[in-house]
């Protein structure tokens, strides 16, 4: 009955829902496209971070703790920054915070796990 209904209002109207093109999208969200190839960035810091930190074995402890923790806070507050700031499309949006906060948890872990082999 209502598959009916459907078809009727197609044939008498035509299809009139548009469909958002993948071009019109990366265009009007260009910054958070931006911020997907950007996000990768802190994951090289804290293997470069690492790298100086044995190179240099002065004080190991208090230097990574405190070069770690710069990083991760920069992970997580620079895109909440952007996204809060460039009111963009909301799954983007979501996925670009869901993916930073992965990002975040797994540099935690990084570091406490290289802390313990310090």
């Amino acid at each position: 009955m209502n598959f009916r209904l459907i078809l009727e209002n197609i044939n008498r109207y035509g299809f009139m829902l548009k469909l958002p093109s993948i071009i019109g999208l990366i265009i009007d969200n260009y910054v958070l496209f931006i911020l997907l190839f950007a996000l990768p960035i802190p994951i090289i810091v804290a293997f470069a971070l690492e790298r100086y930190i044995f190179c240099n074995m002065t004080n190991p402890r208090l230097l990574a703790i405190i070069l770690h923790t710069f990083n991760i806070i920069l992970t997580i507050c620079i895109p909440f920054k952007i996204v809060w700031d460039f009111q963009g499309h909301y799954f983007l949006n979501i996925y670009m915070l869901s993916l930073s906060m992965m990002i975040f948890m797994k540099l935690v872990s990084f570091s406490h796990a290289m802390g313990d082999l310090r």
